[in-house]
């Protein structure tokens, strides 16, 4: 559905109580209409009430304050041309953007088309926009910075998998796999120690007296040959 589509009806009612229940949790009192109006004059355009959205749930999730001109600042800079491509998710891409934006980044359409082109590079043919845009969700809202080879790597981990998880189960997903790919890696000179150790562990020897020969135990014993004595001449 366009954004021209939800200007009136049940898709918008629950856009606008989508974004009520935000305002209220920020502290934000405004009416939703008049703070959709007012963002719009601050930014200088018509703002969607997807791009209004996505730029809430980018400054909620960051930690961000909130109010007319953050929602504004976050929407204007993420303003462009959108692809084809870039309407049939446009919820998650309007939310990519305001993620971008919010890490510094280009979180203009172009900019977003380029992160996640970098991304499906990384990640193959098996991962879609779907799963990379959700990915690239999850790990902007627990606070981690985005970077399209990360974004990537985890896709190409869950690409074959993720038809099967809910939800939750992606997010539990996603967040080990970016903690094992974080993980610190055993320096070279770690692995020479531990190859070293590998190599000499074996059985112990014991050593009974000092010059002795060693004996192993389950060892063969040295036997000593004793001859019979010599018959006394006496008898």
């Amino acid at each position: 559905m366009s954004d021209d589509n939800i200007q009136s009806g049940p898709a918008r009612d629950d856009m606008y109580q989508s974004m009520a229940i935000k305002l209220v949790n920020s502290g934000v009192l405004t009416p939703v209409a008049e703070f959709v109006k007012d963002v719009r004059a601050v930014a200088g355009f018509r703002a969607s009430p997807r791009q209004i959205t996505a730029a809430l749930d980018g400054l909620s999730d960051s930690g961000e304050s909130i109010d007319v001109a953050s929602v504004a600042a976050v929407v204007g800079k993420s303003r462009g041309d959108r692809s084809q491509r870039q309407r049939r998710n446009a919820r998650e891409w309007n939310a990519l953007g305001a993620a971008l934006t919010l890490q510094g980044l280009d979180g203009t359409p172009e900019g977003q088309r380029e992160f996640l082109g970098i991304t499906r590079q990384v990640a193959g043919s098996h991962a879609n926009d779907a799963l990379l845009l959700q990915l690239s969700l999850i790990l902007a809202g627990d606070g981690i910075e985005l970077s399209p080879r990360t974004v990537g790597l985890i896709g190409k981990r869950l690409a074959k998998s993720a038809a099967d998880l809910t939800d939750l189960q992606l997010a539990d997903h996603a967040l080990r796999e970016y903690a094992s790919l974080n993980r610190p890696q055993p320096t070279l000179r770690q692995q020479r120690k531990t190859s070293v150790a590998a190599r000499r562990t074996g059985p112990v020897e014991y050593q009974n007296k000092p010059g002795k020969r060693r004996w192993k135990p389950g060892g063969r014993r040295r036997l000593t040959i004793q001859f019979p004595k010599k018959p006394d001449d006496d008898r």
